[in-house]
C-alpha cells in the first residue's frame, strides 16, 4: 500500500466510534524500512489551522499494533490502556 493511499485517511475509535483524526505521516524504521506507527492530526478547527505556524498541531502517535482494520475510508483503531496511553507529539 502506497502512503497517498493512507494519507488523509480518518482514523476511528472502534470501540466508541470516535474521529481521532486523520493520518498525516508515518513513522519508518531505517533499518528495515517498514512502518512502525502512524502520526494522526487530532481535529482541530479551522482558525488553528490558518494560525499553525503559532500554534503547531497536536498529533498522536497510533502504532499498528493499535490498528484493527485499513478501510477504503477509514482507519480502526483500539486505543491503548492506560498504562500504555496513546503519545501525543
Amino acid at each position: 500500500m502506497k502512503f497517498s493511499e493512507l494519507q488523509d485517511k480518518q482514523v476511528v475509535n472502534v470501540q466508541d466510534g470516535t474521529l481521532i483524526g486523520r493520518v498525516e505521516d508515518l513513522d519508518v524504521s531505517l533499518t528495515n524500512y517498514q512502518v512502525q506507527s502512524f502520526l494522526v492530526g487530532k481535529n482541530s478547527s479551522w482558525l488553528r489551522s490558518i494560525f499553525a505556524f503559532l500554534f503547531p498541531p497536536a498529533r498522536i502517535i497510533v502504532g499498528l499494533d493499535q490498528v484493527v482494520s485499513v478501510g477504503e475510508d477509514v482507519i480502526l483503531i483500539h486505543p491503548r490502556s492506560k498504562s500504555g496511553k496513546a503519545k501525543e507529539q
